[in-house]
């Protein structure tokens, strides 16, 4: 599917430094900012004003997205073969939660995060929301 997403001029996991002392800066926005030995960065100069960060096609994001949110593997071992032990039955699993994803979106951002509302219905711009955690669980069920 298609997905376009513009993140607004005050996201400060996409754009780093916005002037908020919360602002957030990784290596993408210190080795990849405009500057005269790097003219053709990807980001501007990080500033506390807006005036880089207008709506444009260079800075619209591929929010579309695949995940694997959930995976459950089992098997039960043959009844002939713990029977002898007094089991009637035994399964062993394995389960991971969020285990993959693919998408186009800038490496920082979860795009499951994108496009959520403030309780006044205006856009949350800044998608501080945080990430999906990897998890993995195994098991062994018992009957006797």
């Amino acid at each position: 599917m298609k997905r376009d997403l513009w993140l607004g001029d005050n996201n400060t996991v996409f754009w780093g430094y916005t002037g908020q002392w919360w602002s957030a800066l990784n290596e993408t926005h210190i080795n990849d900012v405009w500057s005269e030995t790097n003219p053709n960065a990807y980001f501007p100069v990080p500033t506390n004003t807006t005036r880089s960060r207008q709506i444009q096609t260079k800075y619209l994001q591929d929010a579309s997205y695949i995940r694997l949110k959930d995976l459950t593997i089992g098997y039960t071992l043959p009844t002939s073969w713990v029977s002898k032990l007094g089991i009637s039955q035994l399964k062993i699993f394995a389960s991971g939660q969020n285990l993959w994803e693919a998408t186009g979106l800038y490496k920082y951002l979860d795009p499951d995060a994108t496009g959520d509302t403030k309780d006044d219905g205006s856009l949350e711009e800044r998608m501080t929301k945080y990430p999906f955690c990897r998890s993995y669980s195994f098991g062994i069920n018992v009957t006797f």
